[in-house]
């Protein structure tokens, strides 16, 4: 079983924040959400991890945490082609399911990935977990790999069951609170900054992994 990772070039990411955080700091924070997810992932069950990503410094993150790196398209065409493009190479490598997770979610832990994978089946299925508005999909088990084309995006938890009830494959709802909070908005922003106030303390400050360290407290 693989994690599907797709990483946005970091110079352009968490574009919705851009009225609260300036460019570097916004950087800063995708990469250490990049390594707080990766770090959940090498502690969990998962045999494999696949960062999808066109940018050199979030590959670099990926190689130093275990993670195989596959090019994303060059230009980017968005985050569903690049999981789609992860989840077929993970099925020609033999990966009977891949677990698509984003790459903003610093609350991350081990046991919330090995709670997810625990429903994995041998027949085709997904397992979903919704954001916290009960909206969007922040973790995504597909038994197997292509089992579903991904939707992410705003509403995609009900495209991704609308699209299992069309071809018949048994869904599962995951709730995982720490999953549950990926940060695009400055309202995101504003509840990991009440719920795991380091972040904010170390987001100008001396690296990612004071940031990582602080949530595994």
């Amino acid at each position: 079983m693989a994690a599907v990772i797709p990483v946005k070039p970091l110079d352009t990411a968490l574009g919705r924040l851009a009225g609260v955080l300036e460019a570097q700091e916004r950087r800063h924070l995708q990469q250490a959400m990049l390594v707080a997810v990766l770090t959940a992932c090498t502690s969990s069950r998962l045999d494999e991890i696949l960062v999808v990503t066109g940018d050199a410094a979030a590959s670099s993150v990926a190689a130093s945490k275990g993670a195989r790196v596959g090019p994303d398209y060059a230009p980017p065409r968005g985050m569903n082609p690049a999981v789609s493009h992860g989840c077929t190479v993970a099925q020609d490598s033999g990966v009977d399911a891949a677990l698509v997770l984003t790459a903003a979610l610093p609350l991350a832990r081990a046991s919330d990935i090995d709670a997810v994978v625990a429903h994995a089946n041998s027949k085709p299925s997904v397992v979903l977990t919704p954001s916290r508005d009960g909206t969007g999909t922040n973790a995504m088990l597909l038994c197997g790999p292509r089992v579903l084309a991904p939707a992410l995006g705003i509403g995609s938890l009900a495209r991704h069951e609308e699209q299992a009830r069309r071809l018949g494959i048994r869904v599962v709802r995951c709730d995982r609170p720490r999953l549950a909070l990926d940060i695009d908005t400055p309202e995101d922003l504003a509840t990991l900054w009440a719920e795991a106030p380091h972040w904010a303390r170390d987001l100008g400050g001396t690296g990612t992994e004071q940031m990582v360290a602080g949530s595994a407290s």
